[in-house]
C-alpha cells in the first residue's frame, strides 16, 4: 500500500491541509531542474513581466489623474477600502494561511523528494510578490 502523509507523520487526516493545484505548489513539489520547476518559474516570469509592462505604461501615459484632481472624499475610501482590497487578493491571503498554519517537515521528503525547505519558503514568497503586484495593477 503507497505510504501517505498522514501516515508518516502519524497525524489525522483533518490535522493535514491540502495543497492547492496551482504552479507555486507545483514548483514546491516538483524536482529541482525539472519541468514542472522550469514550467511553474516560466509562468511566474511572465505573470510579472505583464504586471510590470502594465505598471509601466500607467506610469508613462498618466493615466492616472493629478493628485490635485482626486476629491479628498475619494482619497478617504480608497485608504479604508485599501485593507479590503489586501483582505480579498486571494495570493496573499494564501501566503498568510500558509506561514501562519503550515510548516515544512523533512518527511515530506520521503513521498516527494523535491520539496526542499528553501522551495517551500521560495515559492511563498513568489506567491507574496505576486499578490502584491497584482495589488498594485488594482489599486
Amino acid at each position: 500500500q503507497k505510504m501517505t502523509m498522514s501516515d508518516l507523520l502519524g497525524l489525522e487526516d483533518d490535522e493535514l491541509h491540502d495543497l492547492a493545484d496551482d504552479v507555486y505548489n507545483m514548483f514546491f513539489l516538483s524536482d529541482t531542474g525539472g519541468q514542472g520547476f522550469f514550467y511553474a518559474l516560466l509562468v511566474f516570469a511572465l505573470k510579472s513581466a505583464l504586471f510590470i509592462i502594465i505598471a509601466i505604461d500607467l506610469l508613462v501615459n498618466k493615466s492616472f489623474p493629478d493628485k490635485d484632481e482626486i476629491p479628498t472624499l475619494v482619497k478617504f475610501a480608497q485608504f479604508l477600502l485599501l485593507p479590503i482590497a489586501c483582505a480579498i487578493q486571494e495570493e496573499i491571503i494564501t501566503t498568510f494561511y500558509i506561514y501562519g498554519n503550515l510548516k515544512w517537515s523533512p518527511t515530506i521528503l520521503e513521498l516527494n523528494p523535491g520539496a526542499h525547505k528553501w522551495k517551500y519558503h521560495s515559492c511563498n514568497i513568489l506567491r507574496l510578490v505576486d499578490g502584491c503586484l497584482f495589488l498594485f495593477i488594482n489599486t
